[in-house]
């Protein structure tokens, strides 16, 4: 009886020594490259067991956690390479930043650049009569930067309907718009019955602005 616990015990230590013995020959002999594995995002030690088995089409290197942080690849958890939590953060922050940065470039150009000056359509006036709402538009546009070019302007009118406690009920939106310089449009956005009896308020806004020659809009 004895014997079989000492033999347990000298097992047990022999594996035991074998994993540490590995463990600081993966820790020293570990290159520094990163691995990442396509399509999950995360990045290995190349001495990870979970790259072993994986073919080289599907795997990805960087040179350090920043170039993984850039593509959006996090720490594996169980190698547990060098973190870039901080990194992933900084990488987050500065493409938002870029995103709102072309965001509003894109706002900009759309009014200087490719075609008149949406900003100059206006709704002249509203009213709200048999369950349908009566929208007058009118847009006097200018390309600021043709001379010799004369343009229209395609857009929508956005109808927002609220109840007595200023909670939006339903939405919705004109058929396309065409105007030219100076003209004025008049036309209609239909309510649902069943809504428009609880309708307290509305807002009307302009939207899918696109910029159209003017020999194509209808008088």
């Amino acid at each position: 009886m004895k014997k079989g616990i000492i033999i347990c015990i000298i097992l047990v230590v022999i594996s035991l020594s074998f994993y540490f013995c590995y463990k600081i020959y993966s820790f020293y002999h570990y290159s520094g490259e990163l691995i990442g594995v396509r399509g999950t995002g995360i990045y290995h030690r190349d001495n990870c067991k979970f790259i072993r088995n994986i073919s080289n089409e599907k795997l990805v290197f960087f040179s350090d956690k920043m170039a993984a942080a850039e593509a959006g690849y996090r720490a594996c958890k169980t190698c547990k390479p060098p973190d870039n939590k901080k990194e992933l953060i900084e990488v987050e922050k500065r493409k938002a930043e870029e995103r709102k940065r072309e965001e509003e470039e894109r706002k900009n150009k759309m009014n200087t650049v490719d075609g008149p000056d949406y900003s100059k359509v206006k709704i002249l006036g509203s009213s709200f009569k048999k369950n349908m709402i009566m929208v007058e538009v009118t847009g006097t546009i200018k390309n600021e930067n043709s001379e010799n070019e004369s343009w229209g302007v395609s857009c929508r009118v956005q109808a927002i309907f609220f109840d007595k406690h200023k909670k939006p009920i339903f939405e919705a939106v004109s058929d396309n718009i065409s105007l030219v310089s100076g003209q004025i449009k008049s036309f209609d956005i239909k309510v649902i019955n069943s809504i428009a009896e609880n309708i307290e308020s509305y807002k009307l806004q302009l939207v899918n602005f696109s910029a159209v020659p003017d020999w194509l809009v209808a008088p």
